[in-house]
This record gives C-alpha cells, structure tokens and sequence, in this order.
C-alpha cells in the first residue's frame, strides 16, 4: 500500500466522520429521500474499493448493503462511524493486515511493472528468437508467486513454471495473473497450452500485456480464457508500448511475413552443435552435442493441419503416426451421444445409427457386400411400409415415432413428410394405406372422440385389413395415452407406447410381421 493510497482512505474516512455528524445535526429537519445524496454514494463506492484492497471483504459486503441509500444514509454512517473507522485507523497504526505489511499489498499497476521487471530477466535459446515474458499471480494485492520465460529450463513458458513447477499446490482459485504476453493456446504433443493451464486452475481474472504477434494465434488465447469465464483486462497503454519494445525483435520476424529459421547455420565450426536432416523439408537441424533425443522433424514440420470431420475445425496431426485420427474425441463422443444402436439385418449384431438420420443402414459395412449376395438391398424400397393413422392433436407424438421407426430401418409414411404441395391429399392417403404393410391407429382421448378425416382413415383402414391373409399383422391399434378402445377396433390386441415397454412391443410385432410376410415377396 503506497503512502498515497493510505493518505486518500484517511482523508475519505474523515469526510464521512463529517457526513456521519451533520447527519445526525439535521437529518431530523429533512424529507428521507432528499439526502439520496450522489456525493456520498460515491464516497461510499470508494470506500468499498479500498476495503477489498485491504482484504476486508466483510465491511466491504455490509457497506454494499446501503446502496443505494434511499433514506438509509444515518444507519451506514453510523455502521462506518462505529466499526469501520475505528478498525481501519487501528490497522494503519500497526501496518499489519493479516500477518502481512502493508508495504506488500500492490496496485495493479505495481503488479504490471513487476511482471516487466521479470520479463527482462529472459533470455532466448540458443538459435532462436524467444518472447521476453514475466509472469506474477497475485491475491488481493498480495504476491503468490513470480516468474519467467526460462527461469527454471531453457524455453520453459513462464505461465508453466509459475503454475506447475512453483505454485502447483498452493490453491489458486479466484487469483490474479499478471503476464506480459498473451497465454499460448496450443504445443506440440504432450505439452499443455499456458491457456488450457490457467483454466484447469480457475484463474479468476487476467491481465494481458500484449496479444501474440503471430497472425495464426492472435487473440485466441484471450477469447479462450474469455470463454471460460474468465475476466480480462489489459496492461496500462504506456506499458504495453514498453513491452512491445522489448520484444522487438521477436514482433520483428512476423511482420516481416515469416517466422525466421534459427540463426544457427549448418556450416557453423561452434563445437555445441552437431546437425541432422529434417525428414519432411530437408533442412539442417542443429543439435547441442550429447542431445540423445531421436529428432527427426524440424519443430514446425513435425506437426501438420487436417481438418476434423465432424466439425471441421483444424486437428494437430504428427507425421509419424500411423494411424491420425479422423476427429476430435469431444466430436467422437458427440456424435456417440446423439446415436442409437439397431441390429444388423444380415448378422444381427448391434448397428450404430444417427439420431434422425436421413439414410438409415440395413447392415453394417463389412455385411454389406454378403447381403447384396443374398439378394437383400439396403434401399429403404425394400423396408416395411408403416402407415401411421394420427389426430391432428397428437401431431408432436407421432413425429416421435416417425423419427424412431426411421432410425430402427423401417419405412414409415407420415401426411406431414410425405404429401407434396399440389398433390391431391385423399388420393395419396388412400394409395398410401394399400401400399403399407401394416397400419398403425394412434389412439388417444382425443382422437377417439373427434369427428373428421381421421375416422374415414380408419374406416378405409378396417377396409383393407379385411382383404389380408388370415393370421396377418396389418392393423396395429397404438395408444398414446390412457383411453378406451373404439368397438369396431377391439378385435385386434393393442399396444400402449407410454408403457415402458410400449416401444418394443410395438418393434416386436413390425419385425415379425416382416419375418412371415417379407415386403419383397409383395404382401
């Protein structure tokens, strides 16, 4: 806490002694909600800020409580007069504010210039150019740990050394960090992103002194960071201009379109480099002498760009592996979630089908080809024909069948999906209940009770299942919820969907009635 800073909470905790005497002087004479005072409502702000300073969260929220005032101006000058002052006054008297002195408490502004003091430490590895980054995490003004690029190994992120090789069991939720470049949002494989790391650590707030001049990344660790709920600030601008002097020189190789190769050269006499080809580029590779790592890529060939196909975004692949992945495993794991398994019709064995997909498979691949031996097709021609019967009320539970009778490889025929403009809708109907195999009537209360089309349905319906074979499932009557059963439709045995097992009841007697009567043999 700088002499000024306590000088300004003194000078604000005598104004309001002040406020705190003409109140009780006069305050009987005024109206309540005249002294909404402005001025004291900003005093009363200022002094909330400066109680988070000096980690007295407690006043702090109980001064809060007071805004806006609206008549209770008396009672939070009294509280301040009461507990505040006479606190605060106190720890100014003993420069001691939880086991720390004052001295140790920083302002932000302190906190940039420390990471810039740090950032100068750094030095570049040997034939390259490195950013010059310091990194300070900070509670309540109070510092918990400092570092910087290759304090502790050469190349070493500074973000990394602070948050796993210094800090890695202190609890840092809710902290402060103070870095002076923008945290990394990729590595190469094993590595961790600096970005990804300050999440893992809950990070409440980050300052940012400069975004990475590389076009490729810039920005994107702050939109990280901001996505995950963290706040974001900036360092002062006359600071941000000094740290963009210090990093000239690695600003300098992007600007000028490309990142520089290391200054190294392959015919160089230095005794601490020995030299290799890179496999991709065929360039030289220097070495210090005694590196028993097996390097076979430059580090900027070794990783190359596919797109995901899924989502389509950028996967960091290693020219090594043999097998790369085709997506991410979020997308995998996506796309697991919003699938369903049905059996193969030719092995039997479970088949993965996307939810709402608009080819459903019969087989899997490696059936596919023994299927087509057989003479069976994976064209939806030859599937079981459902017609579903449906009250325009039920609509929104019927589409729910529709859907899951199409994912589980069968053919249903819904008015909504089928029927194109212009069409004459009777005609298609009636053609539509004598090309399906079987008709399913969806009853509910209010299908069974209302007059309209939906009864000429079902009346052409019984119609048709009258010219079956004996024995055939034709007519399915399907009840959407608890409802009686019209006359004319209790010799045929009901399913209710809404049972648990409602579902594979009705799945049960579709794949039977495919089993007796196959749609290719043309009943």
């Amino acid at each position: 806490m700088t002499p000024e800073r306590t000088q300004a909470i003194r000078k604000l905790l005598s104004d309001l002694t002040i406020d705190f005497i003409d109140t009780q002087q006069y305050f009987a004479d005024l109206e309540p909600q005249a002294f909404y005072d402005t001025a004291l409502r900003g005093k009363l702000l200022a002094l909330v800020s400066y109680l988070k300073v000096l980690g007295r969260d407690d006043f702090a929220h109980t001064v809060e409580q007071f805004l806006p005032l609206h008549g209770n101006a008396v009672e939070a000058l009294t509280f301040i007069s009461d507990h505040v002052t006479p606190e605060i006054l106190a720890l100014f008297e003993s420069q001691v504010t939880d086991g720390l002195e004052l001295s140790e408490l920083r302002t932000d502004r302190d906190l940039m210039l420390r990471a810039i003091e740090l950032s100068r430490k750094c030095i570049s590895e040997p034939g390259k150019v490195s950013p010059k980054v310091g990194a300070v995490i900070t509670r309540d003004g109070v510092i918990l740990g400092e570092a910087y690029r290759g304090e502790l190994e050469p190349g070493e992120h500074g973000e990394f050394t602070l948050l796993e090789r210094k800090l890695s069991d202190e609890t840092l939720a809710g902290a402060t960090l103070f870095t002076t470049l923008e945290p990394c949002t990729s590595r190469n494989h094993p590595k961790l992103a600096c970005a990804s790391r300050v999440i893992e650590r809950r990070i409440g707030k980050v300052f940012i002194g400069t975004l990475d001049p590389n076009p490729k990344i810039r920005g994107k660790g702050e939109l990280q960071l901001r996505e995950a709920g963290i706040y974001i600030a900036r360092f002062d601008p006359d600071l941000m201009s000094i740290l963009e002097e210090l990093n000239r020189d690695f600003i300098r190789q992007y600007r000028a379109g490309t990142k520089r190769k290391p200054v190294v050269a392959s015919g160089s006499t230095s005794p601490d480099f020995d030299f290799i080809k890179c496999n991709h580029c065929g360039g030289d590779i220097a070495l210090r002498k005694g590196d028993s790592r097996a390097v076979k890529y430059h580090q900027d060939c070794a990783w190359f760009e596919l797109p995901c196909s899924v989502c389509g975004k950028p996967m960091q692949i290693h020219r090594d592996w043999e097998h790369p992945p085709r997506a991410h495993q979020a997308c995998k794991a996506s796309i697991k979630s919003k699938s369903h398994k049905k059996p193969c019709d030719y092995c039997g064995e479970a088949l993965r089908v996307q939810v709402n997909a608009v080819k459903v498979p019969r087989f899997h691949r490696k059936c596919l080809g023994k299927a087509q031996q057989a003479g069976m097709s994976n064209s939806a021609a030859q599937r079981l024909r459902v017609f579903l019967c449906h009250s325009s009320k039920d609509n929104r539970e019927v589409r729910e069948l529709y859907q899951q009778l199409r994912s589980d490889g069968f053919a249903p025929w819904l008015d909504e999906e089928e029927l194109l403009p212009g069409q004459d809708w009777h005609q298609e109907i009636t053609r539509a209940v004598r090309g399906s195999h079987v008709v399913i009537i969806c009853l509910s209360a209010s299908s069974i009770s209302k007059t309209g089309y939906v009864q000429k349905e079902i009346k052409y319906a019984l119609d048709v299942a009258e010219e079956q074979p004996e024995g055939t499932i034709f007519l399915i009557p399907l009840k959407l919820e608890e409802c009686d059963t019209p006359d004319r439709l209790r010799r045929w045995h009901w399913v209710k969907l809404f049972e648990q097992s409602g579902y594979e009841k009705l799945v049960s007697a579709l794949r039977r009635r495919n089993a007796e009567f196959p749609p290719d043999s043309g009943a």
